[in-house]
C-alpha cells in the first residue's frame, strides 16, 4: 500500500466484508492445496536435483 490511509482502508473492508473474507480465504486454501501439497513439492525438488546432477 502506498498510504497508511489505503492500509487501513483494506483492512476496514476486510473486517466489515464477510463475503470477500471467505473467498479470500477458499482462494488461498485452494492455492495452498495446488502449490504446496507434498506431490508437487518433491516433483519440483526432484527437478531441481536432476537439474544439478547434469551440470
Amino acid at each position: 500500500y502506498a498510504t497508511r490511509e489505503e492500509f487501513v482502508e483494506a483492512l476496514r473492508l476486510l473486517m466489515t466484508n464477510a463475503r470477500l473474507r471467505e473467498r479470500l480465504g477458499e482462494n488461498g486454501r485452494q492455492y495452498i492445496r495446488q502449490h504446496h501439497r507434498w506431490d508437487a513439492v518433491m516433483g519440483r525438488f526432484e527437478r531441481l536435483v536432476m537439474r544439478l546432477r547434469g551440470r
